[in-house]
């Protein structure tokens, strides 16, 4: 228990003295999240489709996947355009991000921790 007690404080001034390092683009990084983006594309897609599609009569099931197919592309071209600055955008008063610049994440290449942060304006 003492030796414990004795280590603390060094682990504790370590912390103290670490510097902020800037952050790196981290090609792996990206590569996942661009994969994972493309795999819950093609998961949700066919997914909520037949899902919706099995709720329905047979003879509205075509017409039920298509609204899904819709829906969906309406909803990532409302992201691109508006989602994106309400999530990662200046708060307003810390509840929701503003609308200041609709459509354009960043002009240049920001790193959001070690992606670059217009990769998060892709649609879900």
């Amino acid at each position: 228990m003492r030796r414990v007690a004795s280590i603390i404080p060094l682990l504790l001034s370590s912390l103290a003295f670490a510097e902020e390092q800037a952050p790196k683009l981290d090609t792996g990084d990206t590569a996942w999240m661009l994969t994972a983006t493309a795999l819950v594309m093609l998961m949700s897609l066919p997914g909520l489709a037949i899902f919706y599609g099995g709720l329905a009569k047979a003879k509205d099931t075509l017409n039920t996947i298509a609204m899904v197919f819709t829906a969906y592309a309406i909803a990532s071209v409302v992201w691109v355009i508006y989602g994106y600055t309400l999530a990662f955008g200046t708060d307003i008063g810390g509840v929701i991000g503003s609308l200041a610049k609709p459509s354009t994440p960043t002009t240049k290449l920001t790193l959001t921790n070690t992606r670059p942060a217009t990769m998060l304006a892709q649609p879900l």
